[in-house]
């Protein structure tokens, strides 16, 4: 059972599909060198490289396992195939109670992610009107965007589980990965403006709309917050006709009452006719440059802001209809196995039959079904991984002999005791946030309780000292053999994602200047990839306990990760204007001075990704933002000659937002390389 019918479908394949590929590998193996701890291991090492090798994802962890069973003679001699109808009977079973007792319904949490989503950004636009009528510093509350970013990080996380049978039919026909790249949209918009009015709350200009933009905002406010209560409404009518069953009568759809956005774009184009008679009264000029430049970037990001609602509103309100598919076929292809890789698998191997021999020879223990699963969890790509896992791995199951040990002296072996002790396992694990581990846990109550030994405390701890040996047996082999270390990986990783960020970085201001076709978005989430390595830091710190240098290390991976998170956020902001914007017409001579200040900032990304990757700290690294002056300095050329009239404020508010971010690009990079610096001395 999972939190999720999709996700338990996916289990419930994977299971079922390990279950026959270990079967078969492992069989074939005892077959022909016979059962022994050495079978045990070679099989788990085929029958995990045959799902490596066709890309079997979800079978792979079982498929390892049950071959590795097999070769070991875990069954002690009777047939496979009574387990594996048992682990069906288990499966079906899980799932009739899910859907009876707990079905989930993750339409509906989409739903209250994205009115949470709407209903805090309408907040924090409130907070931005009263500063505006107050002449007060724009100050809303800032916990406001911590919690947007975290509905847009479930909602991420649900629709990634919820992906398989008819629930994942359902939300891509409503394609909800669009709206989530709508409210990431939202979000980024929403922090850029944020950040502007910030710098702007001295500035005689943004004084002087006060007005105007205020009625702006707090239009914006009351589009978010009807839209929001318009979603609220229309799932609520249909959840009350699927309530009536109305829906099997085919009954018209609730529609979205959508908000007025017309209101909402005369004000907008208001402030744009005020903007355009200042520029052609020469007004503007009496300001300075700063100013003007950030009041531009201020109203693109509302303009924004305003036309991706526009944009949601309209996803919601036109339903994607089916789309009938022909049949896919199935095709295995073959894809290599990374040395890495391999190195992992052969550690694993190594590692069950050496429990075995342990168990067996030296311990007089000939049950091995912990020891196995204890080496096979144990084992992981770094060392920080393994330690880490092996540590989860004693608690989780000393946490379930605990509460077997109990409940069996006291209430004795009953159904209502195994279903307490697993329920207990379950809810302490989850309370410690072992919430990936507790299934080993439950495992182990399982065997206690339906092992029928006539010395239950020994059979428990029994089982439980075959956890020991194969954690500790991972944990020798993962250190002397083919040793790897999260803080490698994480400045290797780092280093890439700044290759990355570059190559991105070139294409987006190749294509703003040139008029060339828009890149495509990005082709992998970086947000999940500044994430896996804010996980590997918290792997390292098992690594380097004993380092005297770990606080300086841990110092050094924070400002990294600050560092990239923050560029990574620049990047996709510059990536939203420029496929909103691209081929534009530019001056020479602002042509020149951008695509310099590009070529600098790309040597900044490169000097940097090399530092890290080679841990070396280097003399010097340039900086790029002197590169920027000459863009200072070409602007206010075009704005004393009155050429910067000859652009149209469309033209002019993408120049600058693609400006400022460019130079906020240059001075992240600059600031992190002199941090380093300083930490290095």
């Amino acid at each position: 059972m999972q939190t999720s019918l999709s996700s338990t479908l996916k289990k419930m394949g994977g299971t079922l599909a390990g279950g026959a590929i270990g079967g078969i590998v492992g069989t074939w193996l005892v077959m022909t060198l016979g059962a022994g701890s050495i079978t045990a291991g070679v099989a788990y090492i085929l029958a995990t490289l045959v799902c490596d090798v066709l890309q079997f994802e979800a079978p792979k962890a079982v498929a390892g396992l049950i071959a590795a069973f097999v070769g070991a003679q875990v069954f002690r001699g009777e047939a496979p195939l009574f387990y594996v109808i048992g682990t069906w009977i288990g499966m079906v079973v899980g799932l009739v109670v899910l859907l009876v007792f707990w079905p989930g319904h993750p339409h509906k949490v989409l739903v209250n992610n994205l009115i949470q989503v709407l209903q805090t950004s309408g907040k924090l636009f409130e907070g931005i009107t009263a500063s505006y009528q107050s002449g007060t510093k724009v100050d809303p509350d800032r916990k406001w965007m911590q919690d947007i970013a975290g509905c847009i990080q479930r909602t991420k996380h649900l629709l990634n589980q919820e992906l398989y049978g008819a629930v994942g039919s359902r939300l891509t026909q409503e394609n909800w990965s669009e709206r989530l790249a709508s409210e990431d949209r939202l979000h980024r918009q929403l922090a850029k403006i944020l950040k502007t009015l910030d710098q702007l709350k001295d500035s005689q200009l943004n004084r002087q709309l006060a007005e105007p933009l205020s009625a702006l905002v707090e239009q914006i406010s009351i589009a978010c917050t009807d839209l929001a209560q318009a979603i609220h409404d229309t799932s609520a009518a249909i959840d009350q006709q699927s309530t009536l069953g109305l829906r099997l009568q085919r009954s018209p759809r609730p529609k979205l009452v959508q908000p007025d956005f017309s209101s909402l774009n005369k004000q907008l184009q208001a402030i744009t006719d005020q903007l355009n008679q200042m520029r052609t009264a020469k007004m503007l000029f009496q300001y300075p440059l700063p100013e003007v430049i950030q009041l531009y970037q201020m109203l693109y990001g509302l303009r924004q802001f305003i036309q991706e609602l526009e944009r949601l509103t309209a996803a919601l309100t036109h339903r994607h209809h089916w789309v009938v598919q022909p049949a896919p076929k199935i095709r295995f292809s073959w894809h290599p196995i990374p040395a890495n890789r391999m190195r992992q698998l052969l550690k694993t191997g190594f590692a069950i039959w050496l429990c075995l021999v342990v168990l067996d020879k030296g311990l007089q223990i000939p049950f091995s079904y912990y020891a196995i699963m204890g080496a096979a969890v144990a084992v992981q790509p770094t060392m920080g991984k393994t330690i880490t896992a092996g540590t989860q791995l004693v608690v989780v199951t000393g946490i379930a002999a605990l509460y077997t040990a109990l409940l069996i002296n006291t209430i004795g072996d009953s159904p209502f005791a195994l279903g307490l002790g697993l329920f207990l396992t379950i809810l302490t694990c989850s309370q410690l946030g072992f919430t990936q581990g507790y299934a080993l846990g439950c495992v182990l109550v399982l065997i206690c309780f339906v092992g029928q030994s006539s010395h239950p405390n020994a059979y428990i701890w029994g089982r439980f000292s075959e956890i020991l040996v194969g954690v500790v047996v991972a944990l020798i082999l993962s250190n002397l053999f083919w040793k790897n270390t999260s803080a490698d990986l994480l400045d290797q990783g780092i280093s890439q994602t700044l290759t990355h960020l570059r190559n991105r970085y070139l294409e987006l201001i190749d294509s703003y200047l040139q008029e060339l076709p828009p890149p495509e978005n990005l082709p992998q989430n970086l947000q999940e990839v500044s994430q896996t390595h804010a996980a590997l830091q918290s792997e390292t710190q098992q690594e380097i306990v004993f380092n005297l240098m770990a606080a300086r290390a841990q110092r050094r991976w924070n400002l990294l990760l600050h560092y990239e998170k923050e560029l990574i956020q620049n990047i996709e902001v510059l990536q939203d204007v420029v496929q909103q914007s691209a081929g534009h017409s530019f001056s020479e001579n602002l042509r020149e001075t951008i695509q310099a200040a590009a070529q600098a900032t790309v040597r900044s990304f490169d000097k940097l990704a090399g530092w890290i990757r080679s841990g070396h700290c280097p003399q010097t690294i340039p900086s790029p933002v002197p590169s920027f002056e000459a863009i200072d300095q070409t602007l206010q050329n075009l704005r004393t000659s009155e050429m910067i009239l000859t652009y149209s404020l469309d033209e002019t508010l993408p120049l600058t937002v693609v400006i400022l971010t460019m130079r906020e690009i240059a001075e992240n990079l600059d600031q992190v390389t002199h941090d380093l610096k300083m930490l290095s001395r």
